[in-house]
């Protein structure tokens, strides 16, 4: 039987390094995720627009695109999300200036920012709380109040 006394803080893991572990890992899986957002963003804008930050009038390219992608990937690919990952890529079109904090549920309410300076402020108060979505809200309001 396996008891848990004063040896447990002697022993080589601790149960926090459980804890570091999975944080690191939701680290990755975050910073993956976001990164295949954006290089998915950057393909809808520089090939299949061809450098521009607007598909072309009439042509239904993200319906058709989420249509298809669909059908190769499954889910993920709808025209809303299509249409924010381009968001993405066009207003961050350096990925190292993607902060890893964030996820991909926040980036989705700083790209609703039209200003950049105003989605920068915000994206730092979202980190400077701990980048918890519970908050999220409470970070505009307080941010509004405060400019």
């Amino acid at each position: 039987m396996l008891t848990f006394g004063a040896q447990w803080g002697q022993a080589p893991m601790r149960p926090f390094a459980w804890e570091k572990a999975k944080g690191k890992a939701a680290l990755a899986v975050n910073t993956e995720l976001l990164e295949a957002n954006w290089q998915t963003g950057r393909y809808i804008v520089e090939f299949e627009q061809q450098g521009n930050a607007k598909a072309r009038y009439g042509e239904q390219l993200l319906t058709n695109l989420s249509r298809d992608l669909t059908k190769l990937r499954g889910k993920g690919y709808s025209r809303s999300n299509l249409f924010n990952m381009r968001l993405f890529y066009v207003r961050f079109p350096k990925i190292q200036t993607v902060p890893g904090q964030l996820t991909w549920s926040h980036y989705l309410e700083l790209l609703k920012c039209d200003d950049p300076l105003e989605m920068q402020f915000y994206m730092k108060e979202c980190i400077n709380q701990g980048s918890q979505m519970m908050l999220f809200p409470e970070i505009f309001e307080d941010a509004e109040e405060e400019k």
